[in-house]
């Protein structure tokens, strides 16, 4: 057993024992669902050494199940996570699109699965949880982007005690990886090399303010520590001016790093400062001008597995190598106006340049994503997605990709 879940076993074998006390809001106040997801991926590797394609097609199944709390001053609660892949089709020559766990001879595992439990306590408008979680902070946004989200073991404290301030402290002790049944230690990400290793570590220490000064805007202070990899401090400004009847969004982060304690993943010195406004017309069109910078001697850090809370991180790229700047044009569109609720498109593009890689190589890159998606908006079968996302990614010092992604996407409401 994972040493995090013995909290939560021990907490609803009390529950347990309670008897009839559940039903006043622990049981009366649970909801859960079933999210089905059938994803396929082609990621075709257009040069350099190594596997020219990575294809796979797998069906996820995501069980997701919260209860109420208890009555009474403090009140208690018990979640749990459930996930089962199963592969429909892949082979040692293809395998490695993140799909599926990949054995020792290459080839996909035919299934994977992991029941995850979270203990919760509930006082006044603060909550702790302790188990599985899956925080969504500029320090830590773990990835979604396969059949499952990834998911951390630790504890998370949350308190909203005062109108507009949001308080998260909290500690990541391990973490299961979107294509993982079992779990792993925490690391750095180490992309193209650009650290001296992917340092593993035992916690990942965070915490943070988020402050709502008025109805749109909201700003942001977060620390996050690797423990003996790097500290990180993140500042954001986020929110929306309406003009008339459009509106002009604003999203604008800095964030500073630098190694810590022991050191273990080299010297890490990076200030990236970053930036998206959007002009929102009220006719479904959205234009997106976006500036990303690196600043320092190293890229910018971040946990293995996850998503740099960056401007201009993309379905493939994340333009943060070491004294690159890049921009990003954005455009998106709601078909709802036309008639066609559920209908949207969006695409952007990337281009990096100075980007100083450890490995050597240029200093360009670009990329250019699009994304289609549609939702159905009534019928028996209201809420089935269909998305289809495409890559082009081409770099003077990375491997060039070209990428698709299809996935249908279901959730059924069991309770």
């Amino acid at each position: 057993m994972n040493k995090n879940n013995k909290s939560s076993v021990f907490l609803f074998t009390t529950l347990a024992a309670s008897g009839p006390a559940l039903a006043d809001g622990f049981l009366e106040d649970g909801k859960a669902s079933l999210g089905l997801r059938n994803f396929y991926m082609n990621r075709d590797f257009r040069d350099g050494a190594g596997r020219s394609k990575s294809e796979e097609w797998a069906q996820g199944f995501l069980l997701d199940y919260r209860s109420g709390y208890t009555a009474g001053t403090l009140g208690v609660g018990l979640d749990v996570l459930g996930k089962l892949g199963v592969k429909l089709d892949s082979s040692p020559e293809r395998s490695g699109t993140g799909l599926l766990p990949v054995q020792g001879d290459g080839r996909a595992a035919d299934d994977y699965a992991r029941l995850d439990p979270t203990a919760k306590l509930r006082l006044s408008r603060t909550e702790l949880k302790l188990g599985a979680l899956v925080p969504k902070l500029p320090t830590v946004q773990p990835n979604y982007g396969r059949l499952f989200p990834q998911v951390f073991q630790g504890g998370l404290l949350t308190s909203s005690e005062f109108d507009g301030l949001t308080l998260n402290l909290g500690r990541l002790d391990e973490v299961s990886q979107r294509n993982e049944a079992g779990t792993s230690d925490l690391a750095l990400y180490n992309r193209n090399g650009r650290f001296a290793a992917a340092a593993r570590a035992d916690h990942f220490y965070l915490g943070g303010l988020d402050y709502r000064f008025t109805a749109n805007w909201t700003g942001s202070y977060h620390y996050g520590q690797l423990e003996d990899v790097y500290d990180q401090h993140f500042l954001g400004l986020k929110g929306r001016t309406p003009i008339g009847a459009d509106s002009l969004e604003a999203d604008l982060r800095l964030a500073i790093s630098r190694d810590a304690g022991a050191g273990r993943g080299g010297r890490i010195d990076n200030r990236a400062f970053n930036g998206l406004f959007t002009y929102r017309l009220h006719n479904g069109h959205a234009f997106g001008l976006g500036f990303q910078a690196m600043d320092g001697a190293s890229a910018y850090p971040y946990l293995d597995g996850t998503d740099p809370y960056l401007i201009d991180f993309g379905q493939y790229g994340d333009f943060a190598e070491a004294g690159e700047t890049s921009w990003q044009l954005r455009y998106d569109y709601d078909f709802a106006p036309l008639g066609l609720p559920g209908l949207s498109f969006m695409t952007r593009y990337f281009s990096g340049h100075g980007a100083e890689p450890t490995a050597g190589g240029g200093s360009r890159e670009w990329e250019r994503d699009s994304d289609i998606r549609y939702v159905l908006q009534g019928g028996p079968l209201k809420g089935l997605g269909l998305t289809w996302r495409n890559a082009t990614y081409r770099s003077g010092f990375s491997r060039d990709v070209d990428e698709n992604r299809v996935y249908l996407s279901y959730e059924v409401a069991l309770f």
